[in-house]
């Protein structure tokens, strides 16, 4: 059974639930305005699970590779402190870096590839957060 990317987009994003805090944290809507009016405006900050892309993976005989790309867009009011961008990074960092889940009989494991800067507007500091979901 193929595995869908919104199937993979729910598990990172119940991985991250218990640690999101008072951030809001969605799927990365399909509807830009939504961001724009419920994202962007929000006074505590926010976790958005996007897919980014997939690819096939050496898997074994039977399951084929498969490796899904996410990325968490993290919205945040300050850059410092314990609920900035910066501490939020790191809270990501900590909850899905290592995790697995197991998807149609199928596991995943979850790496955290790489963060960066991507905007300083409307006082909301914009990150995004690489992770890659592969099979075990």
């Amino acid at each position: 059974m193929s595995t869908s990317r919104h199937a993979v987009q729910e598990q990172v994003r119940l991985l991250l639930e218990p640690h999101k805090g008072a951030r809001q944290l969605d799927i990365f809507p399909e509807d830009s305005s939504v961001y724009q009016e419920v994202h962007l405006r929000s006074k505590t900050g926010a976790l958005l699970v996007s897919y980014a892309g997939g690819r096939r993976v050496r898997g074994d005989e039977r399951t084929p590779g498969r490796s899904f790309a996410l990325d968490v867009v993290v919205l945040a009011r300050r850059r410092e402190g314990d609920a900035g961008a910066l501490a939020t990074l790191s809270v990501i960092e900590d909850a899905l870096d290592g995790a697995r889940f197991a998807l149609d009989g199928v596991s995943y494991q979850v790496v955290y590839e790489a963060d960066r800067f991507v905007d300083h507007e409307e006082s909301v500091w914009h990150y995004v957060v690489r992770v890659s979901c592969t099979t075990l």
